[in-house]
């Protein structure tokens, strides 16, 4: 299976964490070093980038900028974002933490939107709060942004409704600053400042330190509990009417409506009246860097499993333009994190790697401070050699730079990547647009088009050679500063004589004997685009019998090999392909146990094929293709995708993972050890309440639970793979492929060739005598932890025939749950920031189970009180107090998700084969829940949840470890 067995953090991971919550910087720098570039007939170096050609965008009268981008993806949708140049570190000291309370205020309560007037008009356009309707806060920005469906005029032409004209306008001028909101709000952000203050509690002691001295190390966004606490109205409206002003703010509108008639009505929409004085907007940055200076810090965490090790090179730097010069320095960036990258995944891959997981990133702190940021996930137990491995790949790069092979391989990339994003920008989604609009406005980042960036990287990268690439990594690398913080289990900590080794590497580095690192041999030296996987594709099977479904126009084919696959357009933008194969029956209640409950682990660990796993990454680089495999208690998957032009690639993957799993068994002992030695460290509190709550909610039943360290010394590396190979029948699995566009013909050839002529194999039986037993109504109260809150999770089961009618009761209850639970938990009772309710339809052998979650995390003297409330909730539904309102906002929401889930093929795909393999139900009823969804009445929920009470619920609450008491051992 193309599987990673070692993750490699995109962008935007928790590397640039503090970048990407706090200050989502992204501005532009410069390294002085390309001052003699050549630019190819572009023009000169400080002539500017153009701007996208369907751009909208200027200055309303009254001082608003503006930005409108018309985009079709998704239909019929329209996404909004208000941008506020200011965030916390504009704060005085009495003001910490009020940037972010004006925004959950806004949200709740404007002149003509009093609480809860604006939630509930959003509610009933179907809009669900987090997912589409949402605010941010960090260091240097605000936003509020929307997703909004569009209607129609008389004209026929499609627009934004005018009430969410009147929402926007308010925001910019008219937020409410009454002391009976203000109260009913500081609980909830107190709540918030609770929940994040557990959650991000590592960042919160990196980044004061990190950023000392400067207004970032003092100013993090939440604030001060004391200043939410006690802060009046007039200080925090004192502070929107100086910072929310028409000439510090922008609205950016990138959606499915008609751009000119949205740019011309503009103006008539929002009325704020210009600013009377000009805008005195301080900018703070970071004090500048040391260079040369190196500091180590190491700390323990109690919740971490496994050691985390933070390395953040800074340099001061030139703020960069969005011209020429600063796009071609942006080709050399783009070069360098590229061949980072690649180098941390081949390092992850190697088999004596100390590393669970590596990651690298750029990133800016206010406008002169940039950051080299690498991040590791030491396996357990190996702190020392992971911090070791980590600087010598630094010392690496710093010593010798990169081979003219890495240079020429990430071109090709870079180029294809372009090439990728002119051929699908017309299905990128709008919110990607929205985001560089927004950067734009704050940072003046680049908004070209993807012609032009193509055309001039093109141009450019063939004048950036070796030298200029090496002289600007070293150049970064040896000019500034470098803080190293290597964060330790207190398990392991305790097992440690003292923290110096760690320093001593840090200090020593610098002296490491690091050999010159050969990347221009074997392999490593193939092009970015690789060959076919098979050198001789296999000889096709037959398609024994070819079918429609009259319902949903889907081509049903009937393979030779007994597998069925079934072939259907949606209708989409686009042409990619999505590939979803089920099969019933999954490891619940199969034999051998427990290497049954390996035997999807280890898929994957060897390669594919011929190739090991790194191979395999490196033969499909430049390829738009990906295919992988799970096995769920009750059901087996393949989840695949294809651009068009790699739609063999995916044929040929799919053939090699039912014919030819690669199986070492040196490297799969290795894995299956590492596996053990996981389970046998303590675990944090995270993974002792994940055990436990399994545990309990599968009545501790063997195939369910989590494995323990001595099952797994009853498992061979050999007794798993074949187990593996056994859930490869292609007869067991419904194969369904959806894409916009089909080319039937080039699928059934594809088919023929690489699904057909798998052989059959012997049908799975796993789970055929297997009997799922909930527990009754029970709490069970866990103490863990010195965190300063309660996870509360909450089940509720019930048996059901499946229909589709259950399947919208089901969709429509969850809904609601999410809208009446919100109100009482957070808005009435300010108990929790956030509540999440679920209701998820699993098929068991010969019935299927429902089941409601809902969880939330609190003060932990509430946390009965509010479970309690909880409860009560549902009770109220089962004997018959549905909200009318509510249940009209529900159905709406149900609605609209369903209509988004129609746009996806990946989903179309997914919900096909659910139906048909594991509950037997034809696809059409999928088609058909739109309408199934506006038939739901009050009376549904309260049968639904008539079955719900009697049965539970199942509460699991965990509390901090009283003081002075030892948790128990696992």
């Amino acid at each position: 299976m193309y599987k990673a067995k070692f993750g490699i953090k995109n962008k935007n991971t928790v590397v640039s964490l503090f970048l990407a919550v706090f200050f989502l910087a992204g501005g532009f720098y410069s390294c002085g070093t390309l001052k003699q570039a050549n630019y190819r007939g572009l023009g000169q170096g400080g002539d500017p980038a153009p701007l996208m050609a369907a751009l909208r965008t200027g200055t309303l009268p009254n001082g608003l900028a503006y930005y409108i981008l018309e985009n079709h993806t998704p239909e019929d949708r329209a996404f909004f974002t208000l941008a506020v140049d200011g965030g916390s570190v504009l704060e005085d000291e009495d003001e910490q933490g009020l940037f972010h309370f004006i925004e959950h205020i806004i949200f709740s309560n404007t002149r003509r939107f009093p609480k809860p007037e604006l939630v509930n008009y959003l509610r009933s356009l179907g809009m669900r709060f987090g997912a589409d309707a949402n605010a941010f806060t960090g260091q240097e920005r605000t936003t509020y942004g929307l997703e909004i469906p569009l209607e129609t005029d008389e004209a026929g032409r499609k627009r934004i409704p005018e009430k969410i004209f009147m929402v926007a306008d308010d925001w910019t001028q008219a937020a409410g600053f009454q002391q009976r909101q203000i109260d009913e709000e500081r609980p909830v952000i107190l709540e918030e400042y609770r929940l994040r203050s557990n959650g991000e509690r590592i960042l919160w002691k990196i980044l004061p330190d990190l950023f000392q001295g400067s207004r970032f190390g003092e100013r993090l966004p939440l604030g001060a509990p004391e200043v939410i606490q006690t802060a009046p109205p007039s200080r925090m409206e004192n502070l929107y009417k100086t910072w929310y002003r028409t000439d510090n703010m922008a609205l950016v509108f990138v959606g499915d409506f008609d751009g000119a008639a949205l740019e011309g009505a503009l103006a008539s929409h929002f009325t704020a009246p210009p600013p009377e004085t000009p805008l005195n907007h301080p900018r703070y940055e970071l004090l500048p860097a040391q260079k040369g200076a190196v500091r180590s810090t190491v700390f323990t965490d109690p919740e971490l499993p496994s050691s985390k090790i933070y390395l953040y090179h800074r340099y001061s730097a030139t703020p960069r333009k969005a011209d020429l010069a600063a796009f071609r320095e942006n080709l050399i960036d783009d070069l360098i994190d590229r061949i980072i990258n690649a180098r941390l995944e081949n390092l992850a891959f190697l088999p004596e790697t100390p590393f669970d997981e590596l990651s690298f990133d750029q990133d800016m702190v206010g406008k002169t401070s940039r950051f080299f940021t690498f991040v590791a996930l030491a396996k357990p137990w190996q702190t020392e050699k992971a911090l070791d491995a980590l600087l010598r790949e630094r010392e690496s790069l710093l010593r010798y730079g990169f081979s003219a092979q890495e240079i020429k391989q990430a071109k090709e990339s870079l180029i294809a990547g372009m090439e990728y994003d002119i051929e699908f920008q017309d299905r990128l989604h709008s919110s990607f647009y929205v985001d560089k609009l927004v950067e734009h406005f704050l940072r003046g980042k680049r908004v070209s088009d993807f012609e032009w960036d193509w055309e001039a990287a093109s141009a450019l990268l063939p004048g950036i050679g070796i030298r200029e690439v090496n002289k600007t990594l070293k150049d970064y690398l040896s000019s500034g500063e470098l803080s190293v913080y290597t964060i330790i289990p207190e398990a392991e900590d305790a097992e440690l004589d003292s923290w110096e080794p760690f320093h001593g590497l840090v200090q020593e580095a610098p002296k490491f004997k690091v050999p010159r690192p050969r990347y221009d041999r074997g392999r490593r030296a193939e092009t970015a685009v690789g060959p076919p996987l098979l050198d001789t594709p296999p000889k096709p099977g037959l398609i024994r019998s070819e079918s429609r479904d009259p319902d949903t126009l889907a081509l049903i084919w009937e393979l030779e090999n007994g597998a069925r696959v079934v072939i259907k357009e949606t209708g989409n933008p686009g042409d990619d392909l999505c590939l979803y194969a089920l099969g019933a029956g999954g490891t619940a209640g199969a034999d051998p146990f427990p290497a049954v409950r390996l035997a999807e682990t280890i898929s994957g660990t060897s390669g594919l094929g011929p190739y090991t796993q790194a191979e395999l990454i490196k033969r499909l680089q430049g390829k738009q293709a990906s295919l992988s495999f799970s096995a769920q208690p009750f059901f087996r998957k393949f989840s695949g995708f294809a651009a068009k032009k790699d739609l063999e690639t995916l044929f040929e993957l799919l053939y090699l993972d039912f014919t030819q799993p690669r199986f070492d068994a040196e490297e799969t002992a290795a894995m299956i050890a590492e596996y053990r030695a996981a389970l046998v460290q303590p675990p944090n509190t995270g993974e002792f309440f994940f055990r436990e709550i399994t545990s309990l909610l599968a009545n501790n039943n063997p195939y369910l639970v989590p494995l323990k360290a001595e099952d797994v010394d009853r498992v061979s590396p050999e007794e798993c793979y074949a187990i593996f190979r056994r859930m490869l029948n292609p007869a067991d699995y419904l194969f369904v492929i959806t894409a916009g566009k089909l080319d039937e013909e080039q699928l059934r050839s594809l088919t023929a060739t690489y699904l057909a002529s798998i052989p059959p194999g012997t049908p799975w039986d796993g789970g055929k005598n297997f009997s799922l037993v909930r527990p009754g109504p029970v709490m069970k109260k866990l103490y863990r932890g010195q965190q300063t809150q309660s996870t509360v999770e909450m089940a509720w089961f019930e048996r059901e025939r499946f229909s589709p009618a259950i399947a919208a009761s089901a969709g429509v209850l969850k809904e609601y749950l999410d809208i009446i639970l919100t109100e009482e938990i957070r808005e009435k009772r300010g108990g929790a920031y956030a509540i999440t309710a679920d209701l998820t339809i699993t098929p068991l052998l010969t019935e299927t189970e429902l089941e409601i979650g809902v969880s939330f995390i609190c003060d932990p003297m509430r946390a009965e009180e509010l479970a309690a409330a909880v409860e009560e909730q549902l009770r109220q539904i089962a004997q018959g107090t549905v909200n009318r309102d509510t249940l009209a906002l529900a159905v709406e929401t149900a609605k609209r998700q369903y209509e988004q889930s129609l746009r996806l093929d990946s989903v179309q795909g997914e919900s096909y084969a659910s139906l048909e393999a594991l509950l037997q139900i034809p696809a059409a009823a999928f088609y058909q829940r739109g309408t199934a969804y506006a038939a739901v009445k009050a009376g549904d929920l309260q049968k639904l949840c008539q079955g719900f009470v009697q049965g539970g619920p199942v509460t699991v609450i965990l509390f901090p470890e009283p003081a002075g008491r030892t948790p128990p051992a696992n």
